[in-house]
């Protein structure tokens, strides 16, 4: 079994040569291309020095026009003494500006944080920009469960992600997961039961039919 655990409109365009002409190969593939995408852009600032400790993993500012979430990630990204932001915009932000300059939207980004958080924030020692077009799913365009599909010959591909769970987010994506695990580990189980099906079916038509050949 394969399992693709990545964007909708990504796992459609890998699987679909494959799995057209499978039993529900095209379905699936319809239903993985009509999910809509939330785009995100982000930007990863680090700075010259950490100064005060930030009272924040993750925050969500409720009062922002341009950012969504603010992540703190010095613990996890930045060499000593080094503060690293994380800053994520609005999705109906970044719809907007997926194709702009990013030194014009990341202009605006470090702007708002800095509001937030003060002047320092919108003078990094460097950044990076990302351009997310698929970067999430909203929960009502959500998938019930993770799509396992079976070829003829008995093989299996299986879609994982946050598209694939009634939680949104990395939840979905973990418990998705989780429910691909069980459904690949209940195929193998079958294929193991038939296969010890047709071993003992086999080694009665050799007893009963006198398949056994006697020695020259």
């Amino acid at each position: 079994a394969v399992v693709l655990a990545t964007a909708a409109p990504d796992a459609a365009a890998l699987a679909a040569p494959l799995v057209r002409d499978w039993p529900g190969g095209r379905a699936a593939i319809a239903r993985l291309e009509a999910i809509p995408g939330v785009p995100t852009l982000t930007l990863i600032a680090a700075y010259p020095e950490r100064g005060e400790p930030l009272e924040f993993d993750l925050w969500f500012p409720l009062e922002t026009t341009m950012l969504h979430a603010i992540s703190n990630e010095s613990g996890k990204r930045a060499p000593a003494g080094r503060r690293v932001l994380v800053l994520q915009a609005r999705p109906n932000y970044s719809a907007a500006h997926l194709d702009a300059d990013p030194a014009v939207w990341s202009a605006e980004l470090l702007w708002e944080a800095s509001e937030l958080l003060g002047r320092w924030a919108a003078k990094p020692a460097w950044i990076r920009t990302h351009v997310w077009p698929f970067a999430r799913v909203r929960a009502r365009h959500q998938l019930a469960e993770p799509i396992v599909l079976r070829a003829p010959g008995g093989a299996a591909l299986a879609f994982a992600g946050d598209a694939f769970g009634p939680e949104a987010g990395l939840e979905a994506a973990y418990l998705s997961g989780l429910a691909v695990g069980e459904r690949i580990a209940a195929l193998l189980h079958d294929r193991q039961r038939r296969h010890a099906r047709a071993s003992r079916a086999s080694g009665a038509g050799i007893a009963h039919g006198g398949g056994v050949a006697d020695p020259v």
